[in-house]
C-alpha cells in the first residue's frame, strides 16, 4: 500500500514537473574564492537547485554554479544526470569549510551522496580538478555581490 501511494505520488510529480529544457537558468554573477575567479549561475530556488548542472554536456573552464540556501544544513548532492565530473566546494557564511573533489557522473540506482561534514549555506560546483589547480583551500573567503 505504501509503495503504491509512493509510486502514484512520483508519477503525479513527474507529470506536473517541467522538462529539463523548460527549467529556468540561474542569475549569472562573478565570484572570487581565495584567488580563483569564476563566472557562476546562482541556484537560489528549489527548481534551480533541483536541476543544477545535470543534463549539460560540459562547463566552461571558469564557469560554475553557486547553490545558496536560506539556512546552513548538511545539504546533500548527487551526480545523477551529470555528463562530466565536478569539484564541490562547501561554504558556510563566506568561508570555505571543505570539498568533495572529482565527483563522477553516476547512473546507478543508488547514486553516491555527497555531503559536507558540517552545515553549509552555499555550495560551489566547478569542473573537477579546479580546486587543486586554482589552489582553493579551507578557510578561503568567498567574495561576491549578492543581488536583492
Amino acid at each position: 500500500m505504501i509503495v503504491s501511494l509512493g509510486w502514484l505520488f512520483i508519477q503525479a510529480v513527474n507529470k506536473a514537473s517541467p522538462t529539463a529544457q523548460e527549467l529556468p537558468r540561474g542569475e549569472l554573477t562573478e565570484i572570487k574564492v581565495g584567488k580563483a575567479q569564476f563566472f557562476v549561475e546562482i541556484a537560489d530556488n528549489f527548481q534551480l537547485r533541483a536541476k543544477g548542472l545535470s543534463g549539460r554536456d560540459s562547463l566552461e573552464e571558469n564557469a560554475g554554479m553557486l547553490f545558496t540556501f536560506d539556512k546552513p544544513d548538511t545539504h546533500s548532492f548527487w551526480m545523477r544526470g551529470m555528463n562530466f565530473p565536478l569539484d564541490l566546494v562547501w561554504i558556510n557564511g563566506d568561508r570555505v569549510i571543505g570539498f568533495a573533489e572529482n565527483a563522477q557522473p553516476d547512473i546507478s540506482a543508488s547514486p553516491q551522496i555527497y555531503q559536507p561534514d558540517e552545515p553549509v549555506d552555499k555550495v560551489l560546483e566547478v569542473n573537477a580538478g579546479l580546486v587543486k589547480k586554482r589552489g582553493i583551500q579551507v578557510g578561503d573567503l568567498l567574495e561576491w555581490e549578492k543581488s536583492n
